[in-house]
């Protein structure tokens, strides 16, 4: 009886951490595509220079901070429960379509895919 106890604690656990990535990856998903809108809506207006720079930088960043968090969900994944309901996250390579062509320009090659 306590084996059992101890397993579901550890389940629970999993679980909870699981909705923790799983809100992390919601918020950086969200700040991405803010950003994203921000910075489309700012070459729109003609922005340049330093300021595209730093908002490009900022942006890439962030897709970077998705694509590591994406990365260890599948260990997350397999270690709960399987009861934890999944929400709509992008995929990485999906999220990466959301850059302005202009920031692409600006920041170098494109950012190499994820694969699963």
């Amino acid at each position: 009886m306590l084996l059992g106890a101890v397993t579901q604690r550890r389940v629970d656990i999993h679980d909870a951490e699981l909705v923790k990535h799983y809100q992390q990856l919601e918020k950086v998903q969200a700040d991405v595509k803010k950003q994203s809108k921000n910075l489309k809506q700012k070459f729109e207006e003609g922005i340049s220079g330093q300021q595209a720079e730093r908002a490009t930088t900022k942006l890439r960043k962030t897709t970077d901070q998705y694509r590591t968090l994406f990365s260890s969900l599948s260990e997350f994944q397999r270690r709960g429960s399987g009861h934890v309901p999944t929400p709509e996250l992008m995929e990485p390579q999906e999220l990466s379509q959301l850059l302005p062509h202009h920031s692409q320009q600006l920041a170098g090659p494109p950012m190499p895919l994820l694969l699963k």
